[in-house]
């Protein structure tokens, strides 16, 4: 009886998720995919689409936001949500009615995108229509198509060559642009355009840069990093100790394949950004405020303590490199400590991968979870049957 209730304990923080994306989107499940994926033109899918796979295809109409990591990613569908995807290649020529967030080595993007799109890419080609603004960061941009608002480019070599309604930001070395096609002002901060003595820095500039470098580097108190070091070690310990299997089957959702790792931090990020609202919504109603507080805790814990699983697992992968066998995963998870401890003393490098530890741990987590439910959910048919 007590395993019983330990185990529908386990489920409440996956069902409370469920529940609270049901609660933002009424109309809209969700759909887990982890494998190769096709849609074919003549299929509706009317509820959000999470997918890992290789290849994944998307001809016929999904109604609802799509979250995707894929090696080889072709969209010419229809999405009328958002757009979240992590691909090495990626092509966009159907039509997004939200806003797109794609991260790949090679984009292209040929189709409509009725809101924002925010692209970090290797080469972009944007070629289609954009309804507001474009944020571009890659080595080689390319805009041919057209921008109804603003364009901001970070780019090795940039050009511009389409129709742009609003302002256009460009910071690159190289850059070509069709002034009479932008509406707005352009801003350019072009590296090869500026002298040599333009760029030289003063002897006492140099200093003082180097000073601002040291005391950024050094301004880490080192006895309360020690302190933490130690402390989150106890903690993973600890945590690890009394859950072996949930940490050998998170372990899997981050290191069993680079797929899994990106699906896990994709659904991790998912999970920050729909979350919240409903839960602050909840905190307003009396019967609600006491579950907003409860799963409020439960997040914070997979993010912050739930980091510790996903240090194991990168210590584990190195070890397992070497050919190193630690069932125990103790030895893992003090070179896990030890590597995030290094970073640490990186500026800026710190805060994107304690942010990226801590989505990873959060998707990993709500994907064990539903692994989880899933199964009892079948073990019920079943014994039912």
């Amino acid at each position: 009886m007590f395993k019983n209730k330990l185990k529908i304990l386990a489920v409440i923080p996956i069902l409370s998720i469920l529940l609270l994306i049901g609660f933002a989107k009424p109309t809209k499940a969700a759909q887990f995919i982890n494998k190769d994926y096709t849609l074919t033109q003549t299929e509706i899918v009317e509820e959000n689409l999470y997918i890992n796979g290789e290849t994944v295809e998307i001809s016929g109409v999904v109604d609802g936001d799509l979250f995707i990591t894929a090696n080889t990613l072709i969209l010419s569908g229809t999405i009328t949500g958002d757009l979240y995807a992590i691909a090495m290649n990626a092509d966009i020529s159907g039509n997004v009615y939200g806003s797109t967030f794609l991260l790949a080595q090679n984009s292209k993007v040929s189709g409509s995108i009725a809101r924002n799109l925010y692209t970090a890419s290797m080469y972009s080609d944007i070629s289609g229509s954009i309804g507001k603004d474009a944020m571009i960061f890659a080595t080689n941009s390319t805009i041919t198509g057209k921008v109804s608002e603003d364009v901001r480019v970070f780019s090795t070599f940039s050009s511009i060559t389409g129709t742009v309604k609003g302002e256009a930001i460009i910071y690159s070395s190289s850059s070509t642009k069709n002034e009479d096609a932008i509406t707005g002002e352009i801003y350019e901060n072009i590296d090869n355009t500026q002298d040599k003595e333009e760029i030289t820095v003063p002897k006492q500039q140099k200093n003082i840069i180097s000073e601002g470098f040291n005391n950024a580097l050094l301004g880490i108190n080192f006895s309360s990093t020690v302190i933490g070091f130690v402390a989150m070690y106890i903690v993973g310990i600890v945590i690890i100790y009394l859950a072996p299997v949930k940490t050998l089957q998170i372990e899997k959702k981050i290191t069993g394949s680079m797929q899994e790792f990106l699906f896990s931090f994709l659904i991790g990020l998912a999970i920050s950004i729909v979350v919240p609202l409903p839960l602050i919504i909840l905190t307003f109603t009396l019967i609600g405020a006491p579950l907003a507080i409860l799963i409020t805790a439960i997040l914070l814990f997979a993010m912050i303590f739930g980091t510790v699983w996903v240090e194991s697992a990168i210590g584990q992968k190195i070890l397992a490199s070497t050919e190193k066998k630690d069932p125990k995963r103790l030895l893992s998870l003090l070179i896990g400590r030890g590597l995030t401890t290094v970073i640490n003393f990186i500026p800026i490098v710190r805060g994107i991968y304690k942010w990226t530890l801590s989505m990873t741990a959060l998707g990993a987590v709500a994907r064990m979870k539903y692994d989880a439910y899933s199964v009892t959910k079948e073990t019920k048919k079943v014994t039912k049957k």
